[in-house]
C-alpha cells in the first residue's frame, strides 16, 4: 500500500509542473543583438563624451516590466532610464552596478503593467559601450523583432553624465550599442 504523504507529495509535484508550464518566460530581447550573425563588435572603454543611448520599442502584447540590465566593456555604476514614449513620460531612473566587465547585469524592479502597442525607450548614460555594425556595411533595418518585443530605433545622442532631459531624438541605423535591457513578461 502507497503511505498517503507519498500521494500527497506527487500530486504537489504534478501540480506545480503544470502551472510551470503555463508561466510566460522572462524576454530581455535587445543582447541578442550581440549575437547576430554578421556583425562587428568595437569595444569602447573610454569615450570623448558621456552618452544618452538606447532602444525605442513596443510590446505586441500586454505584459510587465520586472527587470532592467546592462552589460558594457567595463565596472562601475551606470544610470538607466525606462520612459514611456506615447505619453512622453520618464518612469523610472535606476542606478546598476557593473561588477564584471562584459556581464549582464540585472536588478528586479517592481513590475510595471503595460499594454500592446505603448511605445516605450530604455536608455543607458554611459561613457562606455560596443559599437556594433553589420560587417558587410549595411544598416540595421528597423523594426526588428524579438518575441514580443518590436524593436522600433536605436537613439543616442551625448548628453554628459546627467543623460538627456528627455530620451534621446538622434535615430541611428549604421552602428548601435545594444548595452541596455529590460526583462519582459507577456500576459
Amino acid at each position: 500500500m502507497i503511505p498517503k504523504y507519498y500521494f500527497i507529495l506527487m500530486l504537489g509535484i504534478l501540480f506545480s509542473q503544470c502551472s510551470d508550464e503555463n508561466s510566460n518566460p522572462l524576454e530581455s530581447p535587445i543582447f541578442s543583438l550581440l549575437q547576430s550573425p554578421g556583425i562587428k563588435i568595437d569595444t569602447v572603454t573610454q569615450a570623448a563624451n558621456t552618452w544618452e543611448y538606447g532602444f525605442k520599442f513596443t510590446s505586441l502584447v500586454n505584459g510587465k516590466f520586472s527587470k532592467l540590465g546592462i552589460l558594457v566593456p567595463d565596472t562601475g555604476t551606470y544610470k538607466v532610464r525606462l520612459y514611456n514614449l506615447s505619453s512622453n513620460t520618464l518612469l523610472l531612473e535606476q542606478n546598476i552596478a557593473s561588477k564584471k566587465v562584459n556581464t549582464e547585469s540585472f536588478v528586479s524592479i517592481s513590475p510595471i503593467e503595460i499594454a500592446a502597442g505603448t511605445n516605450f525607450g530604455v536608455s543607458l548614460v554611459a561613457d562606455v559601450f560596443f559599437n556594433v555594425r553589420n560587417a558587410n556595411g549595411d544598416v540595421f533595418n528597423f523594426p526588428i523583432t524579438k518575441g514580443n518585443i518590436k524593436i522600433l530605433s536605436f537613439n543616442e545622442d551625448p548628453c554628459g553624465t546627467n543623460g538627456c532631459p528627455f530620451f534621446p531624438a538622434t535615430s541611428v541605423t549604421a552602428l548601435i550599442a545594444p548595452c541596455v535591457n529590460i526583462g519582459f513578461t507577456a500576459n
